[in-house]
């Protein structure tokens, strides 16, 4: 039986498995009649000149175990105990081996090619080939007829042999075939990389069907990804790895779908949960409200975050770095249009139907009819700015095309958070965030489907149209349910907000609009920059540590939306409550954040990997692992900014966003192009402070000096505990040890400094005391 050679790691070419493809089948019909696949196996030879096939020796059968006595040339006894003989063939071929391209036949029917090409001395490829061979045909190949000569075959060295993966060494003199005597099969893929070099020169290349039946890939072609633009010669060979990885497209949508229907039944069960717990939350307030609003949308956009990121394991392996760096520079750019069209009316909108909810639906109406006109004014703005990208630049089709479809999808964008606006107002923070799930699913599904179509950044892009109009038409059902917000024109006509405040609101909305854009510019400006000097693939590694660094700012950015509501009341009483919410929301932000810095440095670089494969590391590793120290800082400043807002100071903020923005700029500037994204990730992080200390001079004087000792020294005193404690583990190769002692560590010098004072556990303990 073929399996008994398991027992002493043999590999038999009957094989191990009933279902058999068929192409295997007729190789080995080639040899002789297949005789027992109605009993679903591959028959043993039977007639000993089959032995003479040169077929088995391209499988690389090096033993033939037999009862019979063997006289076939080639073959010598290696075992004989009188009941049981091995003979060994020394026609052999080896596992993994080269042949020239010049070598190549093309070949229609592979049993007839046989009988006039000798498998050993030529390659024989099917007519999709001849694509691929177009280059090396360029270079001075012979592909047809009776012009190829036959070529001897030079051996290559398997390194590492797994189920699922194989490592081939490889030196060519000319451009040539590596053939891997191993079965191809659709989704096996061959990365290859100059010899010695790191993963980040790796470059996928195809996996063809040669010989009828074996792994082939096509190296020294000078334009397949690696080394390109040079050509092997016997007096300058070139060296290769190459790695065959067993990675097919039906597990990875299987696992992606698998992980979409859970999320999609815990969303369901959530929102069960949520309605019968609905009475009880609307009895709660103060504190309790404030941290009811906190959790629940961050909870809720974590998991939509997690979506996202099972979405991106897909995309960023569909599109490659450079597919993704021009897709992020299309979002990127798009967003700096659509801080435009909303104009700030968002933080306007909250802010004043929080303090006057009579008129919620005047305020919504108005600032929705101004987004429509913002949103015709940027369009042509958009298109000017594409065509001149375009030029100066060399931007790729595919970015133009989802710059546009993006911009086109931010108009319902628009209108939707307009309404998210008034439910935050109403605080009801947890519909329009158990929304931001209902669109992840959607983008998610209709993304993967449009991706797997080939649709490519494109379908991306309509995905996003497509997501934001079904999210909008939501939003105005919901707001009409719970809200009473019915949008009925007639009666809001009659409100004075709309008759003479049109005016006013964009004066007062015009400086939260440039300040956001501002602090948006700022963090995001160093994108182009890159693109435009270093080229999208620079973009595509920058782009996959940006996606952790994302998701991790909702922490910030969902609590300080939902304080900001009690801010702004807070900031009408005139007393010290706005300076002590403040300071308090300084501490919890920044105990936060920096043992998630510190695990996110440790961890960057199988981050990176299980988001976007080995086609992103290390650089995306590296990026990751600098940028996570920028979250302390920041987490920071998106707290003072909302702050200042409250105390009704946006116009002061914009000198300090002006600041940080022309540091960001010039720094990116210089060290851009001698650094690439390295000095984009350090830049972020000095730009953080540059901007934080511009903020606290606006914070002294209009709401409290803040002592940073305080606030900073404990917090930062545990971290550098728990990245000790985590290095002395990792440096032994137990790194997820070391952070979970490391943040056991962490929480206990933050207990035993009493990093919160008395009066700020005083405030939260409702938070832990049942009944209050």
């Amino acid at each position: 039986n073929a399996n008994s050679a398991w027992l002493f790691d043999f590999q038999d070419i009957r094989g191990y498995d009933s279902i058999i493809p068929k192409q295997y089948t007729d190789f080995m019909q080639a040899i002789e009649p297949q005789v027992e696949l109605l009993y679903n196996r591959i028959a043993p030879i039977k007639n000993a000149r089959s032995l003479e096939s040169p077929l088995l020796d391209l499988l690389g059968v090096k033993y033939v175990v037999t009862e019979e006595e063997i006289t076939t040339p080639g073959f010598s006894l290696f075992y004989d105990d009188g009941a049981t003989r091995i003979y060994q063939n020394e026609r052999a071929m080896p596992r993994a081996f080269t042949l020239p391209v010049s070598s190549t036949v093309v070949a229609d029917d592979f049993a007839q090619a046989i009988q006039r090409y000798d498998p050993r001395k030529f390659v024989l490829v099917e007519r999709d080939v001849l694509r691929a061979l177009q280059p090396m045909a360029s270079a001075g190949m012979l592909l047809n007829g009776s012009s190829v000569p036959p070529a001897r075959f030079s051996p290559a060295s398997v390194t590492s042999y797994r189920n699922n993966e194989v490592w081939v060494d490889v030196q060519i003199g000319e451009p040539s075939w590596l053939i891997l005597a191993d079965s191809h099969f659709p989704g096996w893929r061959a990365f290859v990389r100059p010899l010695g070099a790191p993963d980040s020169a790796e470059r996928e290349v195809p996996v063809f069907k040669v010989n009828g039946n074996f792994r082939g890939v096509l190296l020294g072609g000078g334009e397949s990804g690696v080394n390109a633009g040079s050509l092997p010669t016997p007096d300058s060979p070139l060296a290769f790895t190459v790695r065959f990885r067993y990675s097919p497209d039906s597990f990875r949508i299987g696992a992606f779908a698998t992980f979409i229907a859970l999320a999609a039944m815990l969303f369901l069960g959530g929102v069960y949960v949520w309605r019968n717990a609905l009475r009880e939350m609307r009895a709660q307030s103060g504190v309790r409200l404030v941290a009811r609003n906190s959790l629940i949308l961050t909870g809720l956009n974590i998991a939509a975050r997690l979506i996202d990121f099972a979405f991106a394991l897909l995309m960023l392996r569909v599109l490659g770095p450079e597919g993704a760096g021009n897709f992020y520079f299309a979002v990127v750019i798009v967003g700096w249009f659509e801080i435009v069209m909303n104009f700030g009316l968002n933080t306007f909108l909250t802010r004043e139907v929080a303090r006057d909810r009579a008129n919620a639906q005047a305020y919504l109406l108005q600032t929705s009819r101004l987004r429509m006109l913002l949103a015709l004014g940027v369009a042509p703005v958009v298109l000017l700015v594409v065509l001149i990208w375009r030029a100066a630049f060399n931007l790729a089709t595919e970015a133009q095309a989802a710059i546009l479809l993006l911009a086109l999808s931010q108009i319902p964008s628009s209108l939707s958070t307009g309404l998210s606006a008034v439910f935050f107002a109403y605080e009801k923070a947890e519909v329009p965030a158990a929304l931001t799930i209902v669109s992840a699913l959607l983008k998610a599904v209709i993304g993967a489907t449009l991706l797997l179509l080939g649709w490519g950044v494109v379908g991306l892009g309509i995905t996003s149209i497509v997501v934001n109009v079904i999210t909008l038409a939501l939003l105005l059902f919901l707001a009409r349910r719970m809200l009473d917000v019915r949008l009925r024109i007639a009666d809001s006509l009659q409100s004075p907000i709309i008759n003479h405040q049109s005016s006013l609101i964009l004066r007062e909305s015009f400086p939260l609009m440039l300040n956001h854009l501002l602090a948006t510019l700022f963090f995001k400006v160093d994108v182009p920059m890159l693109q435009a000097i270093k080229g999208p693939v620079a973009v595509g590694w920058y782009s996959a540590a940006y996606k952790f660094i994302d998701a991790f700012n909702i922490i910030p950015a969902f609590f300080t939306q939902s304080l900001f509501p009690a801010m702004s009341r807070m900031a009408l009483q005139r007393d010290a409550s706005l300076a002590r919410s403040y300071t308090l929301a300084l501490k919890l932000l920044v105990m936060t954040a920096l043992p998630l810095a510190v695990a996110t440095a440790f961890l960057a670089e199988p981050m990176i990997a299980v988001l976007g494969g080995r086609e992103f590391l290390p650089n995306g590793a590296i990026a990751l692992a600098i940028m996570a120290w920028s979250m302390p800082i920041g987490w920071i400043n998106s707290v003072t900014n909302y702050a200042l807002i409250a105390a009704g100071q946006q116009r002061a903020l914009t000198r300090a966003f002006i600041i940080g923005l022309t540091f960001n700029v010039v720094t990116n500037a210089i060290f851009i192009p001698m650094f690439s994204f390295v000095a984009a990730a350090v830049t972020t992080i000095f730009s953080e402070i540059v901007e934080g200390a511009a903020f606290y001079v606006f914070v002294r004087r209009y709401i409290a000096p803040v002592n940073w000792v305080e606030v900073l020294a404990k917090p930062f005193l545990a971290a550098g505990v728990m990245a000790g404690v985590t290095a002395a583990f990792a440096y032994g190769g137990m790194t997820l040890v070391g952070l979970a002692l490391g943040l056991a560590a962490y929480g206990a010098v933050l207990w035993l400094t009493h990093a919160l004072a008395p009066q700020e556990r005083d405030i939260l303990r409702p938070l832990v005391k049942r009944g209050a």
